[in-house]
């Protein structure tokens, strides 16, 4: 018997999620590109001071008692297998390997899912970007997490094209092992469950009714392969719930702020670092998909959405920072070029090419100024202590701001950085420790931020700064010059 005339797809029976097919050639290219500009993160690696931070990083390395010791433990082998102490270089020397692999990672977790040319391009903008770079040179933990963020993604969302249960959850393990080296990759996991759920519930709300339609957004996501990921969230939250409200609990007591001010202060962190032509393109990317119900894109969304909520939720308990939801910019980035989606752009390449232009000129600018005048976006704490060093007396006393870190430059070999013997803290929780200094008599040495001085309490700052303005002799500045933040130190003496 002859075959048929092909069936052609009903609203009954929806075409299944396939891998978009682009251009491989020039794929590779630039993700090429990318991958060779992201070695900028080991450009001046050990050349900017370290902050309060990362010297507590190095502190808890051999002290400390912490969930995430597996972080620790990697930055401690690598300073001892280069075998020359503790320095910048050494302790950041992780960080940044773990930043310059997210790049190709980004690419390789995204790519089934928005094509192989638009993931080089999301690549490209995880390489130029100047905040990706900071993290990648700091002592912490950020990038470690965005790893097994993209790791973990690039599981989950070869799941949903496939069908498969297992690839998905083993997905979602992957990401939620970033938990060990921050607990932030616990709000990675949930909105990687809950992300593609919230996708299915919204295609299925929007779904069209009557014939003649395309196929449906909503069946298009495996519902089975959804709700695993929803179902294994919700049964390892059970587990590990305890812990996590309990590690929570511990950082809210350190970093305690009014509600109010803890969601602004998460508000300004994050503008500030993604730039303006970033998250306008976002923000069109996610109207275009909303107005298109395309399911990739919707999937993409939902995860961001996901990610926000937890943080700004986790913002009303304690301060929430813009870098805690690092590992969610390679999908902010893959928003922001959906708008390569709307006609003409989708058929002209040259249009195409003028928006990655758009997207990255202040990306490169950042990286310039970040090189440059903003000497990397960092206080020049080092320089100030070293400075107070080469001039004090045996018998001086050092009072000083974020004091682990004139410890770690003053005093070789100290890792109990935590409670520094030489340098005495001087901080909006001790805002008097300067009255017992000054009770003695010896010459005095204070090394301040002043930006942090907006911190203290009212009666406090006041008369603070007015024993640096009445009984100080300003000896130096050390400044930075950074639009929108203060990040000079002024090094006092007294005596």
């Amino acid at each position: 018997m002859p075959p048929g005339p092909p069936q052609q797809p009903t609203q009954d029976a929806p075409e299944p999620l396939a891998p978009p097919t682009q251009g491989g050639r020039e794929a590779c290219l630039w993700l090429g590109l990318a991958c060779l500009l992201g070695l900028i993160r080991f450009l001046d690696l050990g050349s900017w001071s370290l902050w309060l931070d990362e010297a507590l990083t190095w502190a808890d390395a051999h002290h400390g008692d912490n969930y995430n010791w597996p972080g620790y433990a990697l930055v401690r082998w690598t300073v001892e297998l280069l075998g020359q102490g503790p320095s910048e270089f050494s302790l950041r020397l992780l960080p940044a390997l773990a930043g310059w692999l997210g790049i190709p990672a980004a690419w390789w977790a995204l790519q089934p899912w928005i094509g192989g040319r638009r993931a080089a391009l999301v690549a490209l903008l995880v390489a130029l970007s100047p905040w990706e770079v900071y993290w990648s040179q700091t002592a912490r933990f950020y990038t470690m997490v965005q790893l097994t963020s993209l790791l973990g993604t690039g599981f989950v969302l070869r799941g949903l094209l496939r069908d498969s249960i297992p690839t998905a959850c083993l997905g979602l393990g992957v990401a939620a092992l970033g938990a060990f080296l921050q607990l932030q990759a616990v709000i990675v996991g949930v909105a990687l469950a809950f992300g593609p759920a919230l996708a299915w519930l919204l295609l299925k709300k929007w779904e069209p009714s009557g014939e003649g339609f395309g196929p449906r957004g909503a069946a298009q996501l495996p519902a089975r392969v959804v709700g695993s990921l929803v179902a294994l969230a919700l049964l390892s939250g059970l587990g590990v719930l305890p812990w996590a409200l309990d590690v929570f609990r511990k950082y809210s007591e350190v970093k305690q702020d009014p509600p109010l001010a803890s969601l602004l202060h998460l508000v300004r962190s994050t503008a500030y670092y993604l730039t303006p032509a970033l998250s306008v393109a976002a923000l069109i990317g996610a109207l275009v998909i909303g107005r298109s119900r395309d399911v990739r894109g919707c999937v993409l969304l939902g995860i961001v959405v996901c990610g926000v909520g937890c943080l700004a939720l986790a913002g009303t308990f304690a301060r929430a920072s813009a870098q805690y939801g690092l590992s969610f910019m390679p999908f902010v980035c893959a928003l922001a070029l959906w708008v390569t989606s709307l006609p003409p752009l989708s058929s002209r390449r040259g249009l195409r090419l003028a928006v990655v232009a758009v997207l990255c000129a202040p990306l490169l600018a950042g990286l310039a100024l970040y090189f440059t005048t903003q000497h990397g976006q960092r206080p020049r704490w080092k320089e100030a202590y070293e400075y107070v060093g080469s001039l004090r007396a045996e018998q001086d006393l050092v009072l000083g701001m974020q004091a682990p870190v004139g410890e770690f430059y003053l005093v070789p070999g100290a890792t109990d950085l935590r409670h520094p013997e030489l340098i005495r803290w001087c901080d909006r929780s001790r805002p008097r420790a300067w009255r017992a200094a000054v009770k003695t008599e010896k010459t005095v040495w204070v090394v301040v931020r002043p930006d942090f001085l907006t911190e203290w309490e009212p009666k406090a700052r006041e008369a603070f700064e007015g024993f640096l303005r009445e009984s100080c002799r300003l000896q130096r500045r050390f400044p930075v010059r950074q639009e929108g933040r203060d990040l000079d130190v002024e090094v006092y003496r007294y005596r």
